[in-house]
């Protein structure tokens, strides 16, 4: 059984999800509440450590050192395709030639994502090196080699809308929100480090 300070922890936290989490049901959904209610867990720390937000947790980074940690209600970007520019392997093309087409292609892509002032775009694929480069360059937050099932959470967490080819940036996208985004980083007992990425703030409908 639990002891008497592993309880004096846990309680509020039991308490405060019973009492505060009441999941808008949508067409389609499961009743599982485990469904809307995750438990991330980090050894190490203490068991004061725990707190309870409104939101997505996962494991992951962002792919530049210098890209924003933390971010106040940002406008995030869900993509799950792979941000690349595809070559005709069919096509025999010069070098040099193929990597102005890149460029351009990316440019362009880049450009129309602009327009819809993202903070955040979260890949589920790759996103090729010149296009991150364009993206660090405008400040834009990137992270990348994203799970469906995040993907997911976060679609209804933050109500974004996925976007399953680049094609769909010519027309209306759905950017999400929350009320922060915010990066930590924590050091196991082993030596190693393991880094979260944090969607907090959100409504507390979605889960």
């Amino acid at each position: 059984g639990l002891s008497l300070n592993w309880i004096g922890v846990i309680k509020p936290l039991v308490i405060e999800t019973c009492r505060e989490v009441r999941t808008n049901l949508l067409p389609g959904d499961v009743m599982d509440i485990k469904r809307y209610i995750k438990v991330k867990k980090i050894p190490g720390g203490n068991k004061a450590d725990s707190s309870f937000i409104y939101g997505v947790v996962c494991s992951k980074n962002v792919t530049h050192k210098n890209m924003q940690m933390t971010i106040d209600k940002p406008t995030i970007m869900l993509l799950s395709c792979a941000f690349e520019f595809q070559r005709d392997e069919d096509t025999l093309s010069v070098f040099d030639t193929l990597q102005l087409q890149e460029y351009e292609y990316l440019k362009n892509v880049v450009a129309k994502i602009k327009n819809f002032c993202p903070s955040i775009i979260l890949v589920q694929k790759s996103v090729s090196r010149v296009a991150l480069d364009m993206l660090h360059e405008l400040g834009i937050v990137v992270a990348v080699n994203i799970k469906p099932v995040i993907m997911e959470k976060l679609a209804r967490s933050t109500n974004a809308t996925i976007l399953y080819s680049l094609d769909q940036l010519s027309f209306d996208v759905r950017l999400g929100t929350c009320g922060k985004f915010y990066v930590r980083s924590y050091s196991l007992p082993d030596g190693c480090k393991k880094t979260l990425m944090y969607f907090d703030q959100c409504d507390p409908a979605a889960g």
